[in-house]
């Protein structure tokens, strides 16, 4: 889960600029696989606790799309995973470093008015985590 802050600030007719603040909270389950029938690998259930703060611009195309992009930092204070195979505990480290992230995306609405809108977005990362996302969702709101 998280908790947030934002404020949304108007530039002129379709153009946003949201200024945000997240703290993030997750929790992974414990976790194993066979290596071979002999041997397996225990993943302990861990928590991961990060400050994510950003800006994102928004830009209205006609009244049925927006396309968005960003860019932000984020901040993990205290993630770990701890690894056991066959009773052995290997070491590694904490995750307390930092990331860079940009983000790009659009989204689609019928109408601009309908209760059902499609997204499809890419999501970088440069720094403690490294790497590209992409998503693409639907949302219902009622």
């Amino acid at each position: 889960g998280h908790v947030g802050l934002g404020r949304a600030l108007v530039l002129n007719a379709g153009n946003r600029l949201y200024l945000y603040v997240k703290y993030l909270v997750n929790f992974k389950n414990e976790d194993w696989f066979e290596i071979d029938s002999n041997n397996e690998a225990v993943f302990p259930a861990a928590w991961s606790k990060r400050l994510r703060g950003g800006v994102r611009w928004t830009k209205n195309i006609g009244t049925m799309a927006k396309f968005q992009a960003g860019v932000g930092y984020e901040r993990e204070f205290d993630g770990h995973k701890e690894v056991e195979i066959e009773g052995y505990e290997l070491s590694v480290p904490k995750f307390k470093e930092g990331s860079y992230f940009g983000e790009a995306g659009l989204s689609f609405r019928r109408g601009g008015v309908s209760p059902i809108s499609f997204g499809l977005n890419v999501e970088g990362y440069d720094g403690r985590r490294k790497g590209l996302g992409a998503s693409v969702n639907v949302t219902l709101e009622f």
